[in-house]
């Protein structure tokens, strides 16, 4: 079946965010053009490889997208490559401990995918009988948050600090032994090693990914990121890194605007103010961030006239 506009939509704005990143890897000074091109290309890849593994294990399904690799849509893969990378962009541009940077990596993402799933699995099309979203889920729309259960988020959670905390471990190795061979290889032994934690947790404790477990991690995501981040320098900056702040709000209008167009918080209005509420958070950090980042910079300016 021929992928419905939504999708193949949804499908173009991906390839496009990733073109944003590329442009970005190809501009920015602060880490090695070709090792955070290839960090995005890992993230990708592992994006694509753990969504097939589940699709396969039937966790769960995707409705008709037009490009796939294995049974994941690229869109999927795609997605979470370039959520990883602006999420990640966001906690390099400020002055906080690397060990807790994963953290706040992992809420960023969250933050999208609340806006996301629950309008996701609602745009349905009629396929071969069947209401078919974008993805789905073996429970009814009114389990769970909004028909998407909570060990979703979870996995949101792990599958973003695994990478993340990987990547960061092999720019450290790569920082430490000066290695020119480490800059092509770390990003891809950081996917390898992410995928195998992941799985190995999915495939084990997957049933035990409920609320019992999600709030006193989310608990303790937003300690560490809050403690980290209080007091520290900010170096976010709207013409440098402008994908951090596209990403998010692509994801978030996009979805937003999809569920108010196709009226589907019908039933369910609980699902379009938790999308208008961490729409506003979302940006509402980064705004702020942007603002004290542009703020240093004047600062900084203010002195090298003044020296």
């Amino acid at each position: 079946m021929q992928a419905p506009l939504s999708f193949f939509l949804f499908e173009l704005m991906t390839l496009a965010l990733v073109g944003v990143c590329l442009i970005h890897c190809i501009r920015q000074k602060r880490l090695p053009k070709m090792s955070l091109g290839l960090e995005l290309l890992a993230f990708i890849l592992y994006g694509l490889s753990f969504e097939s593994i589940a699709v396969g294990l039937g966790f769960y399904d995707y409705g008709p997208f037009a490009l796939r690799v294995g049974h994941a849509p690229l869109a999927i893969g795609i997605g979470w490559g370039v959520i990883g990378f602006a999420a990640m962009g966001f906690s390099d541009s400020l002055n906080m401990p690397q060990w807790s940077k994963p953290f706040l990596d992992a809420l960023f993402a969250l933050l999208i995918d609340l806006g996301m799933d629950a309008v996701a699995i609602r745009d349905r099309y009629p396929i071969d009988g069947e209401l078919v979203g974008m993805w789905n889920w073996p429970i009814a729309l009114n389990e769970g948050w909004f028909g998407v259960p909570y060990a979703n988020f979870m996995a949101w959670f792990l599958v973003v600090f695994i990478m993340s905390a990987a990547l960061r471990a092999g720019r450290y190795a790569h920082n430490w032994f000066g290695n020119t061979w480490l800059v092509w290889t770390y990003p891809f032994a950081a996917f390898a090693v992410s995928l195998s934690v992941f799985l190995f947790l999915m495939l084990t404790f997957f049933d035990a990914f409920g609320l019992t477990i999600l709030l006193p991690l989310l608990a303790l995501a937003l300690w560490v990121s809050g403690s980290s981040i209080r007091g520290r320098q900010y170096r976010l900056s709207w013409r440098k890194d402008s994908y951090v702040f596209l990403i998010p709000l692509a994801f978030h209008l996009y979805f937003l605007g999809l569920m108010l167009l196709r009226k589907l918080y019908l039933g369910s209005s609980g699902i379009l103010w938790v999308s208008l509420i961490v729409f506003a958070l979302h940006e509402t950090v980064l705004l702020v961030a942007a603002r004290k980042g542009a703020g240093l910079a004047r600062k900084r300016g203010e002195l090298e006239l003044e020296n």
